[in-house]
């Protein structure tokens, strides 16, 4: 009896986008996209400090961006009043001082730890125009020393990758924040990790909690993953920063920070309608366009989510010291690809965090399928904010879900066949080479 030829299997997804659109960019396109993306900003940069000169604001926005705030609270610093650091009519009259041009109801709120005022004193003694003109030069130089951590040859492909994303590139860079800090805190952390100092490697994950969202995700998995000498040096760290940003604000100060805080938390708890939430990543922001700010429903599903995608981090963690440094590295990149979702408030600028995970998951993955991720990761940024503000729904936030949701696929391919007692997810990568992004 003749028997019927097997079913062929169903090929993967990344197979069927291939046979839909082509093979994914490679390099020679991945070169081209990042150079004219670092033009772009280039011009950009240079009509917005030239209008920013004659006192003009450049595409609605005034001179520096974001960057007012630090300078602002530099300056309050500077003048003696380390007690009302955190006084919004003394940051928006210092605000106001340095950039009259500004729009009346262009307001900026700092709410990262004192420490970050206090490096920006010295700036905060030059004009404003000339102040901002100097970070512009300091930034990409703090960028480039997280990089070089990460093991990224300069002018390489996965280099010009990272330079040109729309989160470091537009959002940071050009927009005068300041996630540069906290992704070269990661950046020691991961380069300290490597080597297996791990408790060094703690203190240098706590530097990023000048912003505690920064943080919040990575210590809760280090406590489910029991990763005690890396979370000892974490705690040392936190204890230190904590320590420094009294000594610069005093009792009062520290109590306004976390004022400021509680602040922060109302807003994106949705009681107020201050914050721009097309510019956030995390599921609340996402309900909330979706559904309406300040909406129930918006708010329940919200906290739902990210419940639901930190249970499965922390499952994931849990079983952390069974797994082979491939996994371990992949586990990282999975936590820094879903902080974004489940945290309480993440802006677009602070996704520059997940360069580091991308560096970790191409010293192991290739083929079309790690290709396909590292376009849609590279791509959605330039249109997420547009669909978020029309269309009320941030693309980019559906991206993260799904990559970590792979990347801790991934991790679990190839486990330890015994737990190792001692064993930290934080120890040594033997992989030292981080140029495979792309072919």
């Amino acid at each position: 009896m003749q028997q019927d030829p097997p079913i062929p299997d169903m090929p993967p997804p990344a197979d069927r986008l291939t046979r839909w659109l082509g093979p994914p960019p490679g390099a020679r396109e991945a070169r081209l996209i990042a150079s004219c993306a670092i033009l772009a900003a280039l011009l950009m940069t240079g009509l917005s400090i030239h209008r920013g000169l004659q006192g003009q604001t450049f595409m609605g926005r005034p001179f520096g961006g974001d960057f007012g705030q630090f300078y602002a609270v530099g300056r309050i610093l500077n003048d003696g009043q380390a007690a009302r650091l955190y006084s919004i009519p003394d940051q928006l009259n210092s605000y106001r001082r340095a950039v009259p041009e500004a729009p009346g109801d262009y307001h900026l709120v700092f709410a990262n730890a004192p420490v970050i005022a206090a490096l920006f004193r010295p700036l905060a003694l030059l004009d404003y125009r000339q102040a901002f003109i100097v970070w512009l030069v300091i930034s990409p130089l703090l960028f480039g020393l997280a990089l070089h951590l990460l093991g990224l040859r300069p002018y390489g492909v996965p280099w010009l990758l990272a330079v040109s994303w729309v989160p470091f590139l537009f959002e940071t860079w050009f927009g005068g924040q300041i996630p540069v800090f906290g992704l070269l805190a990661f950046s020691l952390f991961f380069w300290l990790r490597q080597r297996g100092w791990l408790l060094a490697a703690g203190v240098a994950l706590a530097l990023a909690s000048y912003k505690p969202t920064l943080v919040l995700v990575p210590a809760v998995m280090l406590l489910c993953g029991r990763q005690w000498r890396t979370l000892a040096g974490f705690s040392a760290g936190a204890a230190g920063m904590l320590a420094l940003s009294a000594a610069v604000a005093g009792p009062n100060g520290l109590a306004g920070w976390f004022e400021a805080l509680q602040f922060y938390g109302n807003m994106v708890s949705g009681q107020f309608e201050a914050l721009r939430r097309y510019k956030y990543l995390d599921a609340g922001s996402f309900m909330h366009l979706l559904f309406g700010s300040g909406t129930r429903l918006a708010t329940l599903a919200g906290l739902t989510v990210s419940a639901a995608l930190l249970a499965l981090l922390a499952r994931a963690w849990w079983s952390a010291p069974r797994l082979d440094p491939r996994g371990q590295d992949l586990l990282w990149t999975a936590t820094l690809a879903l902080a974004p979702v489940v945290n309480l408030y993440v802006p677009i600028y602070d996704a520059v965090l997940l360069i580091p995970g991308a560096v970790l998951a191409a010293r192991h993955l290739e083929g079309p399928s790690w290709r396909w991720w590292l376009t849609a990761l590279y791509l959605s940024p330039w249109i997420t904010q547009s669909a978020a503000e029309f269309l009320r729904f941030q693309f980019l936030t559906l991206v993260l879900i799904a990559f970590g949701w792979w990347c801790l696929r991934q991790a679990g391919i190839r486990p330890q066949s015994a737990p190792a007692t001692q064993a930290d997810v934080s120890g040594a990568s033997p992989c030292a080479g981080s140029d495979g992004m792309l072919p």
